[in-house]
């Protein structure tokens, strides 16, 4: 099930601004880069640990970070520990 980051996070007001980000499951944030031309975008990671694709360092959440992308490539996160779309 998709959902606006917001769900997630109704206590948080940075939350409520991460535009075109959704969670798919409670362990798979997505954030498409929506500009032309965008090397980059702001993520809004929920509370936790998290990992980009997966892989690479463990990261913060409940905190935007910068996250470097080209337009053709999709951020996604996944939670420390956990599978993509498992429980």
């Amino acid at each position: 099930m998709k959902h606006p980051m917001w769900l997630d996070d109704r206590q948080s007001r940075q939350t409520a601004r991460a535009d075109y980000q959704w969670l798919i499951g409670a362990n798979l944030p997505v954030a498409p880069v929506m500009a032309e031309g965008a090397t980059g975008r702001p993520v809004r990671l929920p509370r936790g640990c998290w990992r980009m694709a997966g892989e690479g360092p463990k990261l913060r959440g409940g905190r935007t970070i910068a996250v470097a992308v080209p337009l053709d490539t999709l951020p996604w996160f996944t939670r420390c520990g956990r599978p993509p779309l498992g429980g």
